[in-house]
């Protein structure tokens, strides 16, 4: 099984295999596998990661040699009196040309700077990886929602028109009866009112069905027409591990968004190292070789050549308290990054409870608005009997028509949050891997 968090280079093994619009719709998974490669999020996400992995080179820079050439040529036009006893001097006219070349080399044999920054970059490399694995599950949660809105817009609009049908029937059959001298003008002043607000809801299920279709379509990068519909029945299932205990001690040790925290606090204590670095002495091996062709006006037309090497000490006094003040303001960065990180792991916590108990509630939620629908379909039936036998009234069955739209609506909101937030439980324990999103197209697309 491959964890989305475990090895989010390998993610990319996806690409070029998408089959967006196919004859047979798409489900989730090969949704999030087209987001991999088309969610700008996701993209950024990718490049803020490979930004951040260079922090691990830059640093090692500093702990290796360095060389430089520096090259300079001079031209001098002038005039040089010599004299000397008191007798008047001679005048010679100068008019030359001065060059320097020099190559040279610094190796550092002890700099705890140096060090300190290397160390602080593999926590920010560790905290890159981290990051990109919390996008990681930023995206398969972000899409999950996304698909589901989508499933349930459609499903939305689809009963906003069978609620519009039938209220536009019970207008038809309430100005019949009241022509037939059955009826009042207030049931047909009702059900036409009904009707109106009903035709208004149609108007706003078209709206939030097509932000859904472009939310999902921005995402992906598929047709959104394209979708796979989704069976409404199904059989939900229990998280497991079974407590909420379990999920609570696998995101504390597995947890991206936690691993990110712990990476930061590493990378402020060495921050605080290498302040304090600004008091220690630093020792470098130094090389050089030189060329200089009329270096002085008492050389001129004289090449000289000259080769140095050594040890070089440095060893730091005073700095007018700026050593000081950069470790107290690491220090104080150092203890927030602390305080980030026990109020990390409280967030965490607190969403794995709560996605445990919308996950196991969220069985009970559809049982009850299953029984629910059922219940509103037989009482509607029972009120139309109702209506022909004179005991109900046209009011009586719009109210009970009204009651199903809403319980079925109910539970397929029920369904899809229900899913979404077995999702999102595992994704906050980090154990959240494609084949789960596999599972769901199992679940709950239609054969």
């Amino acid at each position: 099984m491959t964890y989305f968090l475990a090895k989010p280079a390998g993610w990319l093994f996806v690409s070029g295999v998408l089959l967006a619009g196919s004859a047979s719709g798409f489900g989730l998974q090969e949704a999030y596998r087209a987001a991999l490669d088309n969610d700008p999020q996701y993209r950024a996400a990718r490049h803020e990661r490979e930004a951040g992995l260079q922090a691990e080179p830059m640093a090692r820079a500093g702990l290796l040699p360095s060389l430089s050439f520096n090259a300079g040529a001079t031209r001098y036009n002038g005039d040089r009196t010599i004299s000397s006893g008191g007798t008047p001097g001679t005048t010679e006219r100068l008019d030359y040309t001065s060059r320097q070349n020099s190559l040279n080399l610094r190796m550092p044999i002890y700099s705890y700077e140096a060090i300190s920054r290397y160390r602080q970059a593999e926590s920010q490399m560790a905290y890159a990886e981290s990051l990109f694995s919390v996008r990681g599950n930023e995206l398969a949660t972000r899409l999950a929602s996304a698909y589901f809105d989508l499933q349930l817009a459609m499903y939305t609009e689809e009963l906003a028109q069978a609620q519009v049908d039938a209220y536009q029937e019970q207008a038809r059959l309430a100005a019949r009866m009241l022509k037939g001298g059955e009826g009042t003008r207030t049931e047909v002043a009702e059900s036409e009112s009904l009707r109106d607000v009903a035709q208004a809801q149609l108007i706003e299920a078209h709206d939030q069905l097509d932000i859904a279709r472009r939310n999902l379509q921005v995402i992906t990068g598929l047709n959104p027409d394209a979708i796979q519909h989704l069976q409404q029945e199904f059989q939900p299932r229990l998280p497991q591990p079974a407590t909420v205990t379990e999920w609570i001690d696998l995101a504390g040790a597995n947890s991206p968004v936690l691993t990110v925290r712990r990476s930061a606090v590493e990378a402020s204590k060495q921050e605080v190292s290498r302040n304090q670095a600004g008091h220690f002495p630093r020792l470098d091996f130094v090389a050089a070789y030189s060329r200089s062709n009329s270096d002085s006006i008492n050389t001129i037309n004289q090449e000289i050549n000259t080769r140095s090497g050594g040890i070089q000490l440095t060893i730091p006094i005073f700095s007018g308290g700026y050593v000081n003040a950069a470790t107290d303001q690491a220090m104080a960065s150092l203890k927030k990054t602390e305080a980030d990180l026990d109020n990390e792991l409280n967030n965490v916590q607190i969403e794995v409870r709560r996605q445990f108990l919308a996950t196991s509630n969220g069985l009970a939620k559809i049982d009850a608005y299953a029984k629910a629908v059922k219940s509103s379909e037989i009482a509607l039936e029972g009120t139309r009997y109702g209506l022909k036998a004179g005991t109900r009234t046209n009011v009586d069955v719009l109210e009970a028509q009204r009651w199903v739209f809403s319980a079925k609506r109910d539970l397929e909101q029920a369904r899809y949050t229900y899913l979404l937030a077995s999702l999102k439980l595992k994704a906050a324990a980090a154990v959240l891997a494609e084949d789960d999103l596999s599972a769901i197209d199992k679940l709950i697309i239609q054969p």
